[in-house]
């Protein structure tokens, strides 16, 4: 289920094959001298330029950078708990919005159980093609078996108190079915499950330990954004460095964007199993996409994380701070400008043309002579302002 690479097991396996080229090429050439019973010079010379060349080639090698510490370690073993919601009977105040096809057959209620039972299935044959996930539990909810609000609750709390009792590497919640509209909470047939409920269960029961969520619903990348506004309540800044101190290693994956309808099958058609699915155009017109909370952001590993950006910033916070170059006065010189955003298209514009008074589009954050600013003045400003551009881009 982690998507990362072990970086260092990849550098070993490409130099042992490496190396084994090599060695043979060698022996063939001695095992020629051998079988005529002497060793020529020129023989000689082929076995020192073979080894000269691939030495030459190794060393032209660059050295990869070890950001392992990055990455969060494989997990050997991932506990998978399964919750669907189909049913046809929901209560009046839930504004839901059940999954779309192109099937009107899912429009009736037993079509909607054909399809509830084809992709449950699809689902557990996926994982269970994976030896390391061990399906601890499935829920099937549709007309005529259907589960409340309450009982559903009870079995994640159950299953993430489990998680923690066995000392789980990750834990993985997988839900599909109903979403609710605008905020693609999870619609049983007496009430919904929200972002929060879930992670007043982690904070509780599964702290310090992975979980990731999976949310296969309509609208179901507002939980991303709910995510987001939690970290900020806390007050905890944009980086994995902050929410690992914290003990939250959290991660979302939801099968459509947050103004956006969720088809069945799509996402578990396309969107699980490839390297690209965590943002991804699916064939339904939805797009997957994802929320890694656990992700370090800061390029130190030893020295304290100097990020203080929000998570909005981080996710949403669209980028008005740019990076302008030219000359003042005959000289070259350098400007940080926080554009007002109702003045950006203008301060486009008269950039381009080559002659702007700067003060009048925003603030003006820093200035200085020459091309571009100090390496330390550009690493605080994207630490604080995410990374900056040019206007022309």
């Amino acid at each position: 289920m982690d998507q990362y690479e072990d970086i260092n097991s990849s550098i070993s396996t490409s130099i042992a094959n490496y190396n084994v080229d090599v060695l043979q090429k060698v022996n063939e050439l001695i095992l020629t001298e051998l079988t005529q019973g002497h060793a020529s010079q020129q023989q000689h010379e082929e076995v020192k330029q073979t080894e000269k060349k691939e030495d030459e080639k190794i060393q032209e090698k660059p050295l990869r950078k070890d950001t392992s510490w990055r990455d969060m370690s494989q997990a050997s073993v991932v506990d998978l708990i399964i919750i669907s919601s189909y049913g046809g009977e929901l209560a009046p105040s839930i504004d839901v919005c059940p999954k779309q096809t192109d099937n009107e057959m899912a429009y009736s209620v037993s079509g909607n159980s054909i399809l509830a039972r084809k992709e449950l299935e699809s689902l557990i044959d996926f994982y269970g093609k994976n030896k390391i996930i061990q399906l601890r539990e499935v829920c099937p909810d549709w007309t005529g078996v259907q589960v409340s609000r309450d009982e559903q609750m009870d079995r994640i709390k159950r299953f993430f108190v489990s998680c923690q009792e066995r000392e789980s590497e990750l834990a993985v919640l997988h839900y599909t079915g109903h979403g609710e509209k605008g905020t693609g909470n999870w619609c049983f047939k007496d009430g919904v499950i929200t972002f929060e409920d879930i992670f007043g269960f982690y904070m509780d029961c599964m702290r310090g330990k992975r979980l990731t969520v999976i949310s296969d619903c309509s609208y179901a990348g507002n939980w991303i954004r709910d995510c987001v506004k939690k970290l900020d309540e806390i007050g905890i800044p944009s980086c994995g460095h902050h929410t690992r101190e914290h003990g939250i290693l959290l991660r979302i994956f939801a099968s459509c964007k947050e103004n956006e309808e969720s088809t069945f099958m799509a996402y578990t058609k396309e969107g699980m199993g490839n390297g690209k699915y965590f943002s991804k155009k699916l064939s339904s017109g939805q797009t997957s996409i994802y929320g890694d909370f656990r992700e370090i952001r800061c390029s130190k590993a030893d020295l304290p994380c100097e990020i203080n950006s929000s998570w909005n910033d981080r996710f949403y916070a669209k980028p008005f701070v740019y990076l302008v170059r030219g000359k003042d006065r005959g000289r070259k010189a350098w400007h940080y400008v926080l554009v007002d955003e109702d003045k950006l298209e203008s301060f486009k514009s008269q950039v381009a043309s080559g002659d702007i008074d700067l003060s009048k589009y925003g603030k003006i954050l820093h200035s200085g002579w020459g091309k571009d600013p100090p390496k330390d003045l550009v690493r605080r400003m994207d630490l604080k302002y995410l990374p900056t551009v040019d206007p022309d881009e």
